[in-house]
């Protein structure tokens, strides 16, 4: 019997409307004292759910002399509620598909928000670098060659590279002048799709800033911690910044 309560509240009536269901089915028929007598509920309780389970035909009223009986309709009579229930979700999606597109718009004027999303630690540094030239427009960044050789290796770097390659984009990089000259030879294989200059060296930092389509990424490589900030306004300020350093260097 528990098995049953549990299947028939799964169709929408409730453990307690199901319960009084059971009850009333294996009593045949009875008035309110007997089928609260039967579940155990109050008389103020169950009014409510006799009367979710008369609107739902589950249930139909006799009259006995002064009093109102309650007996259960035929079973098979619940599989008439379900299609009398899908035909009314059904009629519900078409006018909501009929009016959707305004809401959108509503909401597309009233309720846009930047979206911010915070990573912490290498791992999820990776995910936001992958995020972020996962992309199909233009990449531009600001820092520290140094630092990020720090925290990630040239391999780790070259799958990044791979990735935004792929994108058929490119990548404009302002990067930090190394404290220790080193042979970058290596970075001569990226040059079809990276665009190098290195800034003044009193411009020191331990940070990376990229930005492409909507999104400015911001990257603490001291504290493993970055923030996607996804809002077309802040991300094309940025990148006039960036495209202004560019071309006076």
């Amino acid at each position: 019997m528990e098995n049953l309560e549990k299947r028939l509240a799964k169709l929408g009536l409730g453990e307690k409307a199901a319960a009084v269901y059971l009850a009333v089915l294996t009593m045949g028929k009875g008035n309110v004292s007997e089928i609260a007598k039967k579940c155990k509920f109050k008389r103020t309780t169950l009014y409510q759910y006799l009367e979710e389970l008369l609107h739902k035909d589950f249930l139909c009223q006799t009259i006995k002399g002064k009093r109102i009986e309650y007996m259960a309709n035929d079973p098979k009579k619940i599989l008439s509620y379900i299609e009398k229930e899908k035909r009314n979700l059904e009629s519900k999606k078409e006018n909501v598909e009929k009016f959707l597109p305004e809401l959108e718009t509503l909401y597309a004027k009233s309720f846009h928000k930047p979206q911010v999303t915070f990573y912490e630690g290498k791992e999820k540094l990776l995910e936001a670098y992958r995020e972020m030239v996962s992309t199909n427009q233009d990449v531009y960044t600001l820092f520290s060659l140094d630092h990020f050789f720090t925290v990630f290796s040239k391999k780790e770097n070259h799958k990044l590279l791979t990735l935004l390659q792929a994108s058929g984009v490119k990548l404009f990089d302002l990067i930090e002048r190394p404290e220790v000259e080193t042979d970058q030879k290596w970075m001569k294989e990226y040059d079809s799709f990276v665009k190098r200059k290195v800034l003044p060296k009193e411009l020191r930092f331990e940070s990376d800033l990229l930005v492409t389509g909507d999104r400015l990424m911001l990257v603490s490589f001291e504290n493993l911690v970055a923030v996607i900030i996804t809002d077309r306004a802040i991300a094309d300020m940025q990148r006039q910044f960036l495209k202004f350093i560019w071309k006076r260097i």
